[in-house]
């Protein structure tokens, strides 16, 4: 028999402010590498695990950076996984998000439950049987267009493309992969903020969220918005950041958004 998911009172036990819409962190917890930039938070991937899934649950990142969240859910029992254009651990799989599928290989990595992703059907392995799995949750947290680069001179990284429309376009392609990979009633998290573009806000998280919100098997079920606290590792700039904002009428973003989505 399957696991029952945690009560309100379990939840709220381990964190009081997990069914409030607004989540505020005064540090960074453990997992991945607080001194990757652009890196997520790890209660963020905590809480919305500890809501949305159950042991032996389905887990991925189809952008995982220095590993966050394959670390936090270890700990909470999911066979979760993580890919990257180009990862930094070995642990994590060499994937690019627009063509990354989700497989089950048949004596596969017991560490990841037998899951890989690979560009395509994994036919390079020799395994007598395999089979593609459906995420029971998705989580991503995606470059904000070209604020980072992360890989410089990568043509398929997306935080190479400087021009916004064409960015939405290959983001939009991105989200159609995953989106065909998200188990019925499975759960997409999308953890996105907003940024500057010629000194005016593009509103980024909420573009992102409309690509899934307006995909028809899919429901927004919550908006949480959450404090930038402990993942900023450049924050000894502000001295910088706010003579910048005072000059262009802007503010500093002190927050990001939570999405999540539910597939019918």
């Amino acid at each position: 028999m399957k696991p029952k998911r945690m009560t309100w009172r379990e939840l709220q036990a381990v964190d009081p402010q997990i069914l409030d819409s607004w989540w505020s962190f005064a540090r960074r917890g453990e997992g991945g590498d607080a001194k990757f930039h652009g890196n997520c938070i790890p209660q963020v991937v905590r809480n919305t695990a500890l809501r949305y899934t159950v042991p032996g649950d389905v887990a991925w990142d189809p952008m995982c950076g220095s590993g966050t969240a394959p670390d936090v859910w270890k700990t909470l029992n999911l066979d979760g996984v993580g890919s990257d254009l180009v990862p930094v651990r070995e642990e994590d799989f060499r994937a690019n998000a627009l063509t990354a599928e989700l497989w089950y290989v048949e004596g596969g990595n017991p560490e990841y439950g037998g899951l890989c992703v690979t560009d395509g059907p994994p036919d390079r392995f020799d395994f007598e049987t395999c089979h593609m799995v459906q995420a029971n949750l998705l989580f991503m947290h995606p470059p904000y267009a070209d604020i980072v680069t992360f890989n410089e001179g990568n043509p398929d990284d997306l935080s190479n493309i400087t021009d916004m429309d064409k960015f939405m376009t290959t983001m939009a392609k991105v989200v159609t992969n995953l989106s065909r990979q998200v188990a019925p009633r499975g759960y997409v998290v999308l953890l996105c903020g907003d940024i500057y573009k010629k000194s005016a806000v593009y509103p980024l998280s909420n573009l992102m969220m409309e690509q899934w919100r307006c995909l028809p098997e899919f429901v927004l079920k919550n908006h949480i918005v959450k404090n930038m606290a402990g993942n900023r590792f450049n924050a000894q700039r502000d001295n910088l950041y706010y003579s910048r904002h005072a000059r262009f009428d802007t503010s500093k973003f002190k927050h990001e958004d939570v999405w999540v989505f539910r597939k019918n």
